[in-house]
């Protein structure tokens, strides 16, 4: 505990600069992932009051990780977590995360996911249309390919995830909006999916976008 608090002690007087190489240094379990936390949470804190402070070196610092290697996707994911933790004041980082999202050679899919993340949370209209873009081309690329035995699978597969949904006492609408948007890529081959679609739009928690 006494070695906890000197760490946030410390990372207290540090920079953003300074905090993003901590976090960089400590993003994966080659390091160490607490104090890899505690930077990014301190980074998030004096992002949401300064943005100005943080998000163009957090942005520069992705764009220099190429995520080639495990630490450096590590690195990606964190980082991009910093702009997802500061929200609507990273609005500028909205293009660079977009194009991660959207991105098909991207190394590591939980790096997209994070970017789809980052830009809900930061909520404008430009980063949720990036998201929503981004997770359609994602779709598209899954479905389109699919022979007609796999698609059938994949609508079974959602459909169980939809059913699991509707069975808890709040269901959570972007789980059901993931599974949603893979069967209405897929059209008709996904017609397995029918009676769990129906029992879904008369369930009447949910909303009408869902």
């Amino acid at each position: 505990v006494l070695a906890q608090q000197r760490g946030g002690d410390a990372l207290a007087a540090a920079t953003p600069a300074r905090l993003i190489e901590i976090l960089s240094a400590n993003a994966d379990i080659s390091g160490d992932v607490v104090l890899g936390i505690a930077a990014r949470e301190r980074l998030g804190v004096i992002g949401k009051r300064d943005p100005a402070a943080v998000v163009p070196l957090v942005m520069a610092a992705i764009e220099a990780t190429r995520g080639v290697t495990r630490q450096e996707q590590a690195r990606r994911i964190a980082l991009i977590g910093v702009l997802s933790d500061i929200g609507p004041g990273a609005e500028a980082a909205v293009p660079l995360l977009s194009a991660i999202a959207a991105n098909p050679n991207e190394r590591n899919d939980f790096v997209r996911t994070q970017a789809g993340l980052a830009l809900g949370n930061i909520g404008t209209a430009e980063a949720l249309a990036g998201r929503d873009a981004a997770n359609r081309g994602i779709v598209d690329r899954a479905v389109g390919g699919a022979t007609a035995e796999s698609a059938r699978q994949m609508a079974e597969e959602h459909a169980y995830l939809i059913r699991q949904e509707l069975r808890s006492p709040s269901p959570s609408e972007p789980m059901l909006e993931a599974s949603l948007d893979v069967l209405a890529a897929g059209g008709a081959r996904m017609a397995a999916a029918a009676p769990t679609l129906a029992r879904a739009a008369a369930d009447t928690r949910l909303s009408s976008a869902t």
